[in-house]
């Protein structure tokens, strides 16, 4: 059966939803469900981290999420299968031992995979 564009948007917003919430719990069980497993995070620097080494980071406590607030969030679908999610947030994390409040802008590109999004780029 074929998705219809406000259901693949609705199944969208609840990944970025869960990708959100896990990374404010530190739940880097929840994360690895969540990410691809050749998923970057793409730096103000230009630098592609590799999920595995983010993880490690929020493991050891090097990065903590205290809160990340939406401000707006888009659903660009692609394809049936990919999509990008836009997300202007606040977020307060502490990260190398500095703490501090951003606003920042999420670009999100997700692939759907059996029964699933999951995301494969967050820049």
């Amino acid at each position: 059966m074929k998705a219809n564009n406000s259901e693949l948007e609705s199944e969208l917003l609840a990944s970025w939803t869960q990708f959100r919430e896990a990374l404010v719990r530190g739940d880097t069980d929840a994360l690895r469900t969540l990410l691809d497993d050749d998923f970057k995070l793409g730096h103000m620097t230009g630098y592609l981290q590799p999920r595995q080494e983010w993880l490690k980071e929020i493991e050891a406590g090097e990065a903590v999420y205290h809160s990340i607030q939406d401000a707006e969030v888009t659903v660009h679908l692609k394809t049936e299968s990919r999509a990008t999610v836009i997300a202007r947030t606040r977020t307060e994390a502490t990260v190398g031992g500095t703490k501090g409040q951003w606003q920042m802008s999420f670009a999100t590109e997700y692939m759907r995979r059996p029964g699933d999004w999951v995301a494969v780029l967050t820049q």
